[in-house]
């Protein structure tokens, strides 16, 4: 089976888009953390959004407004010097939903909980994290989705959006270009993502940047029944105000042995000072 999605963005309909971002700030620290840093972020990035498409499942969605939130956020980031070029960091992440406050089922709908973590890190040693992470396939994909939490996002297409619990990660410093992360991940019960049951996990991401190409590559492997992996590959090029970038991904025994699901993306988007035009192509292929 195979899906397709097309989405295009034009600086002309952007006024469609009411999006404000919430700019950190400095907040009065209490006294037994005299010497930490904590910084409020966050994002409102409402939308009014015009469908017109039938999903994968057959759902109709044919000729309908909708009113979406697009991942709207609030962050808090905390810093502290340690001394001799180390530090104590802490992000706590809490998505809301503005548009819909309850799911179907009349439940609260409004929080869903974001990336949450506490570690170390060094300029020259890199940083190590304990907490609820994105694994590396999907840090990788996100960074080439030209939609990222909008419409057009390329997870719709089933491009890899695990945010994994009890993570345990390392992320190189960069060398020449080049970075590394690797992340371990115990008892991560992952069932919204298409990984049956809860299981562990390693998972490694290594990128690289230099000058206008920027690539990557990744790999989250789960030590379940069915020993499911998910794999990509992603490339950037920027040209002047221009960037194309391309993303090839491969899922393997997801729900059942030898179920595969081959998904292929390509963008482009172009700069006019405050003005972007951008424009992104994604088709899945799933076979068993």
């Amino acid at each position: 089976m195979k899906l397709t999605m097309l989405a295009l963005f034009a600086f002309a309909v952007a006024p469609l888009a009411a999006s404000s971002a919430v700019h950190a700030r400095d907040l009065s620290p209490a006294p037994m953390l005299a010497q930490a840093d904590v910084k409020v972020g966050g994002t409102f990035n409402m939308s009014m959004d015009y469908i017109d498409t039938v999903d994968g499942t057959g759902t109709d969605y044919s000729k309908q407004w909708n009113v979406s939130s697009n991942s709207s956020n609030i962050t808090f980031n905390v810093s502290e010097d340690l001394g001799n070029g180390m530090k104590g960091i802490a992000h706590l992440a809490e998505y809301f939903r503005l548009d819909n406050l309850k799911d179907t089922t009349g439940a609260n709908n409004r929080m869903t909980d974001g990336n949450a973590y506490v570690g170390l890190s060094s300029d020259t040693l890199g940083t190590v994290m304990l907490g609820s992470h994105d694994t590396p396939a999907k840090l990788n994909g996100r960074s080439v989705d030209l939609f990222n939490n909008q419409l057009g996002d390329s997870r719709n297409m089933g491009v890899n959006n695990t945010r994994a619990t009890n993570v345990v990660a390392y992320t190189s410093p960069t060398f020449f270009g080049v970075s590394a992360m690797v992340a371990g991940i115990t008892n991560a019960d992952n069932d919204d993502h298409d990984v049956v049951g809860d299981t562990e996990a390693m998972a490694v991401l290594v990128k690289y940047s230099g000058g206008p190409v920027t690539a990557g590559l990744a790999r989250d492997a789960y030590n379940n029944a069915l020993e499911t992996t998910n794999t990509n590959v992603t490339v950037g090029v920027k040209v002047g105000p221009a960037k194309i970038v391309a993303l090839y991904q491969m899922d393997e025994n997801l729900a059942v042995a030898d179920d595969e699901r081959t998904i292929m993306g390509l963008g482009a988007s172009a700069s006019f000072g405050s003005h972007t035009v951008k424009a992104q192509w994604y088709q899945a292929t799933d076979t068993t």
